[in-house]
């Protein structure tokens, strides 16, 4: 099975969390992530996850955890996250992928779910007509309960008028907004038609004063904002959501750089997930993601 879905829709959460629920069960379920896999082959890396011994054939991997699934006399899930964060992702098109699924499909006790951003499917899947597709659309058509959860976590105070932008149907959205919002002496949502330039503006607000501190630099710069309009116009001069790494690290090195890894902005800007708020920052401008 294939689980998609757009950036930060919650597709991770819904494998750990159904990993966990059939766990409970009595079923057994092997749980990877796509930023594991590199160089070897993925059964390979499989077997170094698990703490097995490399002399261990590709057979007898499989064979043995076909075994555990008849002794339990439930079906093992395999499940391998986010194939688009792989390192080398393009490696599960060229001669991955398939592969894998037809050594799995041998054992009938083994299943495969996997999951991967709607934007990389082309670049990680070959065919895609073997697999069942389930695409996650994160709270859509229950944004209000969510809000109202998520605002109740956070004690946050519950907005009176409803909040209609589609983009609070996205977890990470709704998450990164309820940060920036506890962030406020107030911890209220403005009152007045809130539209998503004000509440990525309070987000963003937010994150500088963070991210300032962690990169030490002078947060009246406001190199988040900086660096998210720079990114975001990119992408809208060449009509795309799809920025290689190297582009998008250049345009935010260009704003603020150093040698120190760890105060670099590009990578507070992964940790913090604004990278994933671009793309909803230029959806109405083309049809695909950036990376």
């Amino acid at each position: 099975m294939l689980l998609r879905g757009c950036a930060g829709v919650g597709k991770t959460h819904a494998i750990v969390d159904h990993a966990l629920h059939i766990n409970k069960t009595g079923q057994i379920s092997l749980v990877f992530y796509g930023e594991d896999f590199t160089g070897d082959e993925p059964w390979k890396i499989i077997v170094n996850k698990l703490g097995l011994s490399s002399n261990i054939s590709r057979d007898e991997l499989w064979g043995m955890i076909d075994s555990a699934a008849e002794a339990t006399e439930k079906p093992v899930i395999i499940y391998i996250d986010a194939l688009n964060e792989s390192p080398e992702r393009r490696r599960w098109k060229i001669s991955w992928l398939e592969p894998l699924r037809q050594q799995i499909t041998n054992f009938s006790r083994l299943k495969l779910c996997v999951a991967c951003r709607d934007t990389y499917l082309d670049e990680v899947f070959n065919n895609r007509s073997e697999w069942v597709e389930f695409e996650h659309n994160g709270f859509l058509g229950r944004e209000f309960d969510a809000i109202k959860q998520f605002f109740e976590f956070y004690e946050l105070e519950i907005p009176a008028t409803p909040l209609l932008q589609s983009e609070f149907a996205n977890p990470l959205f709704l998450h990164l907004v309820c940060q920036a919002i506890e962030g406020l002496e107030s911890r209220i949502l403005p009152l007045g038609t809130i539209g998503f330039t004000d509440v990525l503006r309070l987000l963003l607000e937010e994150k500088n004063k963070r991210i300032s501190e962690v990169c030490r630099y002078d947060n009246r710069d406001d190199n988040i904002t900086k660096a998210v309009n720079a990114l975001a116009k990119k992408m809208a001069e060449e009509k795309t959501r799809l920025l290689s790494r190297e582009t998008a690290q250049k345009i935010v090195h260009e704003i603020f750089s150093v040698e120190d890894s760890e105060r670099s902005l590009f990578i507070q800007l992964e940790k913090e997930g604004l990278i994933a708020l671009i793309e909803q920052r230029t959806r109405p401008l083309a049809p695909k993601q950036w990376f």
